[in-house]
C-alpha cells in the first residue's frame, strides 16, 4: 500500500508538472500571438497617421504653391503690409491652416490672411524661435516644417510649414 501511495503522489506530482508545463506554453503562444496583432495594428495605424501627415503637408506646400501664383499674377509682390483677402479664401480651403502669410527675404511678413495681424509680427530673421526654421526654408525648394513660432506680442503660434516661392524681391 505504501508504494502505491508513493506511485500515486509521484503520479500527481507528474500530472501537476506537466499540466504547468503545457499551460506555460500555450499561455506564452497565445501572449506571443496578441502581441503580433496588436503590433500589426499598431503598425497600420502609424503608416496610416503617417500618410495624413504627408498629405496634410503635401496639400500645404501646393497652396503656398498657389497663393505665390497668385500674388505674381496679380503684382502683389511688394514691401507693403496688407492684408489680402484671396488668401482668405485659399485658407478656408484648408482647414489645418490658421492663417498665412509671404514673407520677405529679409523675415518681414508683408501680404497676411485676415487671421493675421502683421503690425504684431515679429521679423522672422530677428525672432529667435523662428530664424533657423526661416534660414532653412529660404535654402529649399521644397516645403520645411520648422519648430512652432510663438509670437510674444501676439500670443498664438505663427505656422511653422515654410516654402521659398522662388518669386522675384519686393519692389
Amino acid at each position: 500500500m505504501g508504494i502505491f501511495k508513493r506511485n500515486l503522489w509521484m503520479l500527481f506530482w507528474l500530472v501537476v508538472a506537466v499540466g504547468v508545463l503545457v499551460l506555460s506554453f500555450i499561455l506564452t503562444s497565445i501572449w506571443q500571438s496578441t502581441l503580433r496583432a496588436q503590433e500589426a495594428h499598431h503598425q497600420s495605424r502609424v503608416e496610416l497617421i503617417s500618410q495624413s501627415a504627408i498629405n496634410v503637408l503635401r496639400t500645404q506646400e501646393l497652396i503656398l504653391d498657389v497663393a505665390a501664383a497668385e500674388l505674381v499674377r496679380q503684382d502683389l509682390v511688394n514691401a507693403t503690409p496688407e492684408v489680402l483677402p484671396f488668401l482668405d479664401n485659399i485658407m478656408e480651403a484648408s482647414p489645418a491652416l490658421a492663417g498665412f502669410g509671404m514673407a520677405l527675404p529679409d523675415g518681414q511678413l508683408v501680404k497676411v490672411t485676415s487671421t493675421v495681424d502683421v503690425s504684431l509680427m515679429p521679423n522672422l530673421l530677428e525672432q529667435e524661435e523662428s530664424r533657423d526654421g526661416f534660414q532653412r526654408a529660404m535654402k529649399s525648394d521644397r516645403l520645411v516644417v520648422a519648430a512652432p513660432t510663438i509670437c510674444r506680442r501676439s500670443g498664438p503660434g505663427l505656422f511653422p510649414p515654410a516654402k521659398p516661392s522662388g518669386m522675384p524681391t519686393a519692389k
